[in-house]
């Protein structure tokens, strides 16, 4: 009972964010900002009213919802292709200068932190195991995508520490990210290893050897809505896909591994970035 206890806190780890790629279905959902656009859909700076004439879209506003880490025309742009590589700009006397006269744009990558409190790991029939606090940091790297990486600490189970940075951290592997919208009006952001098989590799002291594959996925909220401050709350029955073994032998060999095991994370994670962002769904 001890052992699959301690299984139980690999699972959580797994669940970092953010942050962050998959297996999810639909993929509706957008993230990005909202720019000055000359005939766009909107009629303000949120992107929230669309621009209509007689009840029907004029494409007449003058703002458009663009995803993250795109290139999109516009007049007094920064680039001067559609692929925003190649700056606007003039050179005098060997010294260039940007002029901001471009027809392109690009919209940033937002970067973002992450911080999390007493989070929990279920698996069924063998009770729950617990993290006191976690932090990350991660990057959104386009319209669905992310990636991400998370330390929680006070880490135990039945009393005793678990780690594989120090006694009671546990540092996860980096995590990719796909926003998706598997039901109309919701998004949630898929977590998968960006390399390799597993999440998070640790050991709790005097137990066993843990490692966690598969994916899991959070829900994104508010939507439809610009800032710098979201919420990511990993559900009982959202997305739920993590598997974990446990093992005697850091070799993790087939006579000495039990698992895999299902578990579900549960959780709320607070990310804070810069500049500000939207998630967009139907």
């Amino acid at each position: 009972m001890k052992r699959i206890k301690i299984l139980g806190l690999c699972l959580m780890v797994a669940c970092a964010f953010a942050a962050v790629s998959v297996t999810s279905s639909a993929s509706a959902a957008v993230q990005g900002q909202c720019v000055a656009f000359k005939h766009g859909n909107f009629t303000e700076s949120k992107c929230a009213t669309v621009a209509e004439k007689k009840g029907k879209p004029s494409h007449k506003g003058g703002f458009e919802f663009e995803p993250a880490d795109s290139c999109y025309p516009t007049k007094g742009g920064n680039f001067t292709e559609n692929k925003c590589i190649t700056v606007a700009g003039k050179t005098k006397k060997g010294v260039f200068t940007p002029d901001h006269k471009g027809g392109f744009e690009s919209t940033p990558s937002p970067a973002y932190t992450s911080e999390s409190t007493n989070d929990e790991l279920i698996t069924p029939g063998f009770g729950a195991v617990k993290c006191t606090n976690e932090k990350g940091s991660g990057l959104v790297t386009g319209g669905t995508t992310s990636v991400t990486s998370s330390l929680f600490t006070g880490c135990e189970s039945s009393g005793q520490p678990c780690g594989n940075v120090g006694a009671g951290e546990i540092q996860t592997f980096s995590l990719n990210g796909n926003l998706t919208e598997p039901s109309t009006g919701v998004a949630e952001t898929v977590l998968t290893p960006t390399s390799g098989k597993y999440l998070a590799e640790f050991a709790c002291v005097g137990v066993a050897f843990i490692r966690t594959g598969g994916h899991v996925g959070g829900k994104n909220t508010p939507v439809n809505t610009q800032g710098t401050t979201t919420s990511f709350a990993f559900e009982k029955g959202v997305e739920q896909g993590l598997e974990t073994e446990f093992s005697a032998s850091e070799k993790f060999e087939p006579a000495e591994t039990l698992g895999p095991f299902a578990s579900e994370q549960v959780g709320v994670f607070t990310l804070v970035g810069s500049p500000a962002e939207e998630t967009k769904v139907e």
